[in-house]
């Protein structure tokens, strides 16, 4: 019985023993900055390359605590930093070395994270300055 989608993802994500490899690579970003994306072999009844990380405007990382602290000093500023969590499933030959999909996967992931910025991340907006009451 073929899994549902949701449920390969669920598996990929929590199954600690379909991870091979884990290198990093450096997404550049349009401001100059960059966002760093986990790259890993996993699988269930196929094999893929992932990449994943959490996009923000100007960056990303897959460690959930640098956004973390990064959305604290900006509350201290009555802002937020909106993130999106990306996950980048490319299917990979079992048989192949998961380094000769790296130039792809950063092709892929620059697009991906230039995408967010201009079109989602952009829009989103801080939360409003509340008015002090008198």
């Amino acid at each position: 019985m073929p899994m549902p989608k949701s449920g390969l993802m669920l598996y990929l994500f929590q199954n600690e023993n379909c991870w091979g490899e884990t290198t990093e690579l450096s997404i550049p970003t349009q401001s100059g900055g960059k966002a760093t994306a986990r790259f890993y072999r996993a699988w269930t009844q196929s094999t893929f390359a992932v990449v994943q990380w959490y996009a923000w405007l100007g960056g990303g990382h897959y460690d959930p605590s640098v956004w973390y602290w990064l959305d604290q000093w900006a509350q201290l500023k009555r802002q937020r930093v909106p993130w999106i969590a990306v996950s980048l499933l490319i299917p990979l030959d079992p048989m192949k070395e998961l380094q000769t999909l790296t130039p792809f996967a950063l092709n892929l992931a620059t697009e991906v994270q230039s995408y967010l910025e201009q079109n989602v991340l952009s829009q989103l907006t801080s939360l409003p300055e509340t008015k002090k009451e008198k």
